[in-house]
C-alpha cells in the first residue's frame, strides 16, 4: 500500500471544519462555521472516505474510521478498515503511522502553509481571514453547504464544500485538491465539546518501525 501522506493528512485536517454542533440548524452554513471556530473546543466523528481522481475514478477507499480533535492544534485520524493507519498531531509534531508497512512519517506542524486546512481548522478565529467563504448548493445527502477556498496560491487544496443535514449536523465533506482529485467523506456520530480519551493524540510503534522525516510544507 502506498503512503499518501499529504492527501490523507489534508483530509484529516479539513474534517475539523465540518464537525459542527447542532447550532448550525437555524443559521446559515457560513455563520455556523464561524461560530464553530469560536466555540467548538473538541469534537469526534465517524467517517467513510472515498478518494477519486480528476476523471472520477476511485483510487482509494471506501475506508472507514474515527476522527477527533482538540483546539488549537491536536487531532487524531484513525483509519480502521480496510487497513489500519493513524495520523495524529500533538500540536508540535504530526505523525503518520502505517501499520502494514510498519512505517512512521514525522512532520513538524510548523511547516503548515497559511492557506492549508489545518491553519484554519486548528487555529484561532482570525485564521478564517485566509479563506473565502461562500454559501453554495448543497451536495447530495445535505440540505445546506458552505465552500472554503484558500486565498494563498501555495495551498494543497482548491476548495472544501461542507454539507449539513436537516438537523444542522455535518453530513458530507467534498475536498478538491490542486490536481483535480476529490476526497468525499460521509460523517456520522458527531459529538462536540466532550472529554477525549487519554493518549488519543499519540501513536504506538514497535522497535523495528521505520521512521521517516517529511520536510515539505504541504498540509
Amino acid at each position: 500500500m502506498t503512503v499518501l501522506f499529504s492527501r490523507r493528512t489534508l483530509a484529516a485536517a479539513a474534517l475539523c471544519a465540518v464537525v459542527l454542533p447542532a447550532f448550525a440548524q437555524k443559521t446559515a452554513a457560513r455563520d455556523a462555521l464561524r461560530r464553530f471556530v469560536t466555540e467548538a473546543k473538541t469534537a469526534s466523528v465517524r467517517f467513510t472516505q472515498t478518494v477519486t481522481d480528476k476523471a472520477g475514478q476511485v483510487i482509494d477507499g471506501p475506508s472507514t474510521g474515527r476522527f477527533a480533535f482538540e483546539r488549537p492544534s491536536r487531532f487524531a485520524w484513525k483509519t480502521e478498515k480496510p487497513y489500519v493507519q493513524d495520523i495524529v498531531s500533538d500540536g508540535k509534531t504530526i505523525r503518520l503511522y502505517d501499520k502494514d508497512l510498519d512505517q512512521l512519517t514525522v512532520k513538524s506542524a510548523e511547516t503548515m502553509v497559511s492557506g492549508a486546512p489545518a491553519a484554519l481548522l486548528f487555529g484561532r478565529a482570525e485564521a478564517l481571514e485566509n479563506f473565502t467563504l461562500t454559501e453554495v448548493k448543497a451536495p447530495e445527502g445535505a440540505v445546506t453547504a458552505v465552500k472554503a477556498e484558500p486565498k494563498t496560491q501555495d495551498a494543497a487544496f482548491v476548495s472544501a464544500v461542507v454539507g449539513f443535514d436537516a438537523a444542522g449536523l455535518p453530513a458530507v465533506l467534498v475536498l478538491t485538491d490542486a490536481f483535480g482529485g476529490r476526497t468525499q467523506l460521509v460523517l456520522t456520530d458527531v459529538v462536540t465539546n466532550h472529554a477525549l480519551p487519554e493518549g488519543i493524540f499519540t501513536v504506538k510503534t514497535g522497535p523495528e518501525t521505520t521512521v521517516l522525516e517529511d520536510r515539505t510544507a504541504l498540509f
